[in-house]
């Protein structure tokens, strides 16, 4: 018997498991990722990209995860002679279907939905397949008569990789190889498949892009005989190493070097070493270092004199408000007066006693990094701050709590924990160099994507 309490919930869920990236445009050959200036960047090629970038993101781990899973069960069922037929298919189609209606007072078809989700009819198909399969192979281990709930599956899936042997990522399985499923090999080349199936197309695009702009810079890197060279890597990381020491953000923490890059570029130091983009970071500083004038340097130093000028790190606790009406006639968030009471009564606070830090961690609510009292956030009068804000950081005596100030954000105290003086021309002519090499750096990168000899699948 149908059970409808059941029936909906699982359609959901088969609906959101069949989320993936938009159609491939028809505008390149198959097995064509990219064309840049005439050469090729092959699917082959952008899958094991792919597996490079988002192997250890939770959504590569989903990827795997579910690749294991999929190969799993095509080889239980197979030893059990267990199917589903397209007569299956389609009496579980005519069930959904009823149920839909029957949900929606006939206003509604299974078609309609699957539209508004955009996902077509094969692909609900593909996913109620698996989700019968899923069923026929629970159920008698299990004993459950009738539908098996979704977390009895879930336990039944984990007791089955055990059964099976299965393994995930140990460190002794050969190059190339995933994970082990009853001694069948899941390979690197099988999750590249499995992530340009189920990655958001932005996804695709941002890491497609990366390669076809690796590429091109190469082949301008190689037109001008520049090489990177091993010391250049290593300067390189250097001046990551040095970036990350100076970032007051991470003081006081036990975060390292090593999960910093892996935060923000998803690779380990010895993997970005080779990142074909990262290389082709490495090379095109080169090329601009060595055409650097002394003219340039003197100028950039007189355009940006203030990001050399005194710098103040600070530390905040905001109170959030809002004047934008929602649309009812009633503030979307709180007033600007309500934070006000708010604010002033943690000030209040703090006069009589209670530590800066300690009303930052009970009440801020800032939601990034810096809602911690050790998250320091050090600026100069260049930073992109509310001007308010910022005017208040530079007057502000050290070691002394002021405000409240009032931002776009809401209401601010701020105290300043440390003060930095200027630079002269001399003492700052290293960092000018390197800011002005990242600036044209980033601006040669964009031109790069402006090529219109760049011709992407994802695009």
């Amino acid at each position: 018997m149908l059970r409808p309490q059941r029936l909906l919930p699982l359609l959901f869920l088969l609906l959101v498991s069949t989320a993936r990236a938009a159609p491939e445009k028809p505008r390149l050959p198959d097995g064509v990722a990219a064309i840049v200036r005439g050469t090729v960047i092959t699917m082959n090629e952008f899958e094991a990209a792919l597996v490079r970038r988002f192997a250890g993101t939770d959504q590569g781990k989903k990827a795997l995860d579910e690749l294991v899973e999929k190969v799993l069960l095509e080889s239980e069922a197979a030893s059990r002679g267990v199917a589903v037929s397209d007569a299956d298919l389609e009496d579980y189609e005519r069930k959904v279907a009823k149920e839909v209606s029957l949900r929606s007072g006939g206003s509604r078809t299974l078609a309609d939905l699957l539209a508004e989700k955009g996902i077509t009819l094969a692909e609900f198909r593909k996913v109620s397949r698996d989700f019968l399969i899923r069923q026929r192979l629970a159920a008698p281990d299990l004993g459950v008569t009738g539908e098996v709930t979704t977390a009895q599956i879930s336990v039944w899936l984990s007791d089955l990789k055990r059964r099976r042997g299965v393994r995930v990522g140990a460190p002794d399985l050969p190059p190339g190889v995933l994970a082990l499923v009853g001694g069948r090999a899941v390979r690197e080349s099988e999750l590249g498949e499995a992530l340009r199936s189920s990655l958001e197309t932005s996804d695709l695009e941002s890491a497609l892009w990366d390669l076809a702009i690796a590429r091109a810079v190469k082949q301008d890197l190689e037109a001008a005989k520049i090489v990177v060279e091993p010391a250049d890597i290593d300067t390189a990381i250097a001046e990551l190493r040095e970036d990350f020491a100076s970032d007051p953000r991470f003081r006081q923490t036990t975060f390292t070097f090593e999960q910093y890059v892996e935060a923000v570029r998803h690779l380990t130091v010895s993997e970005l070493r080779t990142d074909p983009l990262f290389l082709a970071q490495v090379g095109l500083a080169k090329r601009i270092r060595q055409g650097l004038t002394p003219e340039q340097i003197a100028e950039f130093f007189t355009e940006h004199r203030e990001r050399y000028g005194e710098q103040r790190t600070f530390i905040h606790l905001v109170v959030k408000a809002d004047d934008r009406a929602a649309p009812f006639g009633k503030s979307s968030t709180r007033s600007y007066e309500e934070a006000k009471v708010i604010i002033d009564a943690l000030y209040a606070r703090y006069l009589r006693g209670t530590p800066f830090e300690k009303l930052i961690l009970e009440s801020s609510e800032d939601r990034s990094n810096y809602s911690r009292p050790d998250r320091l956030i050090r600026v100069n009068r260049e930073t992109h701050l509310p001007e308010s804000l910022r005017d208040k950081v530079f007057e502000a005596p050290p070691g002394e709590v002021v405000g409240p100030v009032r931002t776009p954000y809401g209401y601010h105290l701020l105290k300043v924990t440390e003060v930095t003086p200027p630079k002269s021309f001399e003492e700052a002519r290293p960092e000018i160099v390197r800011d002005l090499v990242r600036d044209l750096r980033t601006r040669a990168l964009l031109e790069v994507r402006q090529d219109p000899d760049i011709v992407l699948r994802y695009q």
